[in-house]
Order: structure tokens, then sequence, then C-alpha cells
């Protein structure tokens, strides 16, 4: 359960494909009502993910779990999913890649808090141009225009001082 509160959705194949012989776990799970069973998969019934956000640190096997869960979830199409379990299992490397690769299908599939979260606890060298662009949409897309036009104005002074072409999608973004 401490490894499933941190996924969401949790499809039954998402667990057998990390970890076989788990579907049992997941059926039982699902039978006593701790796992709600939806389309997309299953979700952590509210009251014991709530239970399970005032925990103080990860389980020990963690951030391996929910590295092989971040690239199911690629595999199966769901790259916002992928991302927190990427920064939940602190790969850095992981996140700039679905950033920069699925950072437009993160957005607009619902996750923008996600990615702005995980721009923010980046380390500065794996925030690129991209991830920046993305951060700012993500701001503005998440209710905060002040921080979206602050950091959409960087890149085009950055791009500017590096004498670099700013990216096609930088104008319209800023536009919004």
């Amino acid at each position: 359960v401490l490894l499933l509160g941190d996924l969401e959705p949790v499809p039954r194949e998402l667990v057998s494909a990390v970890e076989p012989g788990l579907e049992t776990a997941w059926d039982e799970l699902a039978e006593i009502g701790v796992l709600t069973v939806t389309e997309g998969g299953a979700r952590l019934a509210p009251v014991i993910g709530a239970c399970l956000s005032r925990r103080s640190t990860p389980p020990e096997d963690g951030p391996a779990w929910w590295s092989a869960a971040a690239e199911r979830y690629l595999e199966l199409g769901h790259p916002g999913p992928a991302l927190r379990a990427a920064r939940d299992a602190r790969d850095v490397v992981a996140c700039q890649r679905i950033i920069t690769d699925h950072g437009d299908r993160v957005i607009a599939s619902g996750w923008a808090r996600e990615l702005l979260t995980t721009v923010d606890t980046l380390p500065a060298p794996y925030v690129d141009l991209r991830a920046r662009i993305l951060q700012g949409h993500a701001a503005r897309l998440t209710g905060q225009p002040a921080l979206a036009e602050q950091v959409l104005e960087s890149v085009v002074a950055d791009c500017e001082a590096w004498g670099q072409v700013a990216p096609p999608d930088l104008a319209w973004r800023l536009a919004s």
C-alpha cells in the first residue's frame, strides 16, 4: 500500500509489470475497498491516501519501484503519472527526459501542476529552455499568470543574451 500510495492511477497491469506476483495483492486491495477500481486502473481510497501522505519517509524500496512505474506509465501512454513517479523516485534524468519529450502531453492531460512542481525541484543543470517554457505554460494553466510571465520573459532574455533564436512556441505561450 505504501508503494501504491504515490501512484495514480494504478492499473493492474502496471503492478504486474513492475513486480510480477503482486496482482493477487492488487486484487485483494480492490476487493476490500482500499483501491477504488475505475476504467483507467485504480486509485487508493482517499482516506488511506490522506493517511499515507503524512508519512515522513518513503518505503525503502520506493525509488526503484517508482522508477519502474515511471517507465511503465510511459509505455502505457500516461506521461503525467510517469512524471510524478519519476519525481518520487528522485530520478532527475527521467524527469528531464519526460518533460522534454512529453511535457506538452503532461500539461494537456491535466498534470500541469505536477510539471510545475517537478521543474521547481530539479537541480539547475537539468532545467533547460524547453523545461522553462513548459514551466511558464504550466504556471499560466494553474492560475499563476505573474509567474508564467516572469519565467517566459526570462527565457526570451536568455535567448537574446545567448544569441539564440527563441523556440517557435515561446511567442504564443507568452502571448497567452
